[in-house]
């Protein structure tokens, strides 16, 4: 009966949630390895234009002329050529011609001797001697700009100090990182979805067990418990699928003792009852005290029957179901259990006048259920007394070997027939119907007990007189 649904817990589906997690993971490792990858790129281009700072600045300082009027002119060629650089990418956009690159205009040089500076790329740029206390590396802002720089002092020659300053834009550097960002970035905004695609096609895939045991389930019956079956079996799944075989096992068994009791039950109970039926009718009809007699009599024959009849069934439908992992065992003595089950049993042997004895090794001790053993040999002194007849002699015998342990009850009636000795373990089987009051059941629960016990029961070929072999391994004694 399914919970209602203000009760019931949202369900959720593993696999979406294994994708999810997956793709969730694999895209966190892209971004963390993409970030790492940015921050080692940007610290290696700041390396590189860092060094081509300084190299510049120091190439510079030996091209430079020594006489103040070639300065001049040369500073007047370069304003020209940066002048007609910007004249171009002004009017035809072009991000670079045979005149030069933009980045260009993103630079800085500024020359200066002996405090004055004689030459700067950027006229609208004013001085920036204020960084005269500052070699080396540095950052300086010009009309809200960033720019990197590098100072640097030439060792002085015919009598003068010279400075030069070259800077960068920060601009640069930030457009450079940008484009790399980006030219890194973009495949994997592709790779991303092909890579979602192929691990949801991937783990679909391997789910595929999982859904073939699922509609293996789905096709169980009730009246056709046969094993699973997945043709793709995994390591994961191998113990799951061999413990629902082992419980389907169990249950179809269940099952099959079910239908087997209910079936021999109504069998066995419908002959009983048509007879007490009749013996009922007869009862009520007769007009003799004797025949009234005889046949309450019968009647109360047919209860107690039908009383040991079920009495009977029960206890077979709850040994059949046993197995030996549902016993508690405990340390039973043997010889002592004997003794009380031929005790009990003495006074419906004397009213046969028969004699009942023991005769074994004390102190000999297995590990078992001492209601179930009870059972077991109270059932087979309690045949030998009923159908051995009467004055006969009745023996229990135990004995110790090297390998088990046997127990045998044995009797001088009448020889079992070969019929009997072949059909005496099947349920409901009775010899002579007319002797005795038993269900035929005596003996298969006999047989299952023992089997409970990892032990067996036989019956030993005629030698005089019928015997019932009970064997347990030497190995379950203490």
């Amino acid at each position: 009966m399914s919970l209602p649904k203000t009760q019931r817990k949202k369900l959720y589906s593993i696999k979406n949630r294994l994708i999810i997690s997956v793709i969730s993971l694999a895209l966190f490792a892209i971004l963390i390895a993409l970030g790492i990858s940015y921050l080692a790129a940007r610290h290696e281009i700041k390396e590189v234009y860092d060094a081509r700072l300084g190299q510049t600045a120091k190439q510079l300082l030996l091209t430079i002329p020594m006489r103040q009027s070639q300065l001049v002119k040369q500073q007047k060629l370069f304003n020209q050529w940066m002048q007609q650089l910007e004249t171009r990418l002004h009017h035809d956009h072009d991000m670079e011609s045979r005149l030069g690159h933009p980045y260009e205009l993103k630079e800085l040089i500024q020359y200066y001797r002996d405090g004055k500076m004689f030459w700067n790329t950027h006229n609208s740029f004013g001085s920036v001697t204020h960084l005269i206390s500052h070699p080396g590396y540095g950052y300086f802002k010009i009309k809200g700009q960033k720019w990197r720089y590098f100072q640097y002092f030439a060792p002085e020659m015919n009598g003068h100090k010279d400075m030069i300053v070259v800077a960068e834009s920060e601009s640069v550097r930030s457009d450079i990182m940008g484009k790399l960002a980006m030219a890194s970035g973009f495949p994997l905004l592709i790779i991303i979805p092909l890579l979602a695609i192929i691990m949801v096609v991937l783990i679909n895939r391997q789910f595929r067990p999982l859904v073939e045991l699922r509609q293996a389930i789905g096709d169980l019956d009730i009246q056709q418990l046969t094993p699973v079956n997945i043709s793709e079996l995994t390591l994961e799944l191998e113990p799951l699928v061999n413990t629902l075989n082992r419980l389907l096992h169990q249950l179809d068994e269940a099952w099959q003792r079910e239908r087997r009791f209910t079936r021999t039950a109504a069998h066995e109970l419908k002959t009983p009852l048509a007879i007490l039926r009749i013996n009922a009718e007869n009862a009520l009809s007769s007009k003799n005290e004797e025949q009234l007699k005889e046949d309450l009599e019968r009647i109360l024959s047919g209860i107690e029957r039908s009383d040991r009849l079920i009495h009977q069934l029960l206890i077979l439908a709850r040994v059949e179901s046993l197995k030996p992992s549902d016993q508690k065992f405990g340390e039973i003595e043997l010889n002592s259990l004997l003794q009380n089950v031929i005790a009990q049993l003495v006074p419906l042997a004397l009213q046969n006048d028969q004699e009942i004895g023991l005769d074994g090794e004390p102190m000999v001790k297995i590990q078992g259920d001492e209601l179930l053993l009870e059972l077991l040999f109270s059932n087979l002194v309690d045949n030998a007394i009923r159908y051995s007849g009467k004055q006969s002699h009745i023996g229990v015998n135990l004995t110790v070997q090297t390998q088990q342990i046997h127990i045998d009850v044995c009797d001088d009636g009448a020889p079992i027939r070969d019929e009997t000795r072949e059909r005496i373990f099947e349920n409901f089987y009775r010899e002579n119907p007319e002797k005795g009051d038993g269900a035929g059941l005596g003996m298969a629960i006999c047989q299952d007990i023992v089997a409970i016990h990892a032990g067996s029961v036989t019956l030993l070929p005629y030698s005089g007189v019928n015997c019932f072999r009970v064997s347990f391994p030497r190995h379950t004694s203490v």
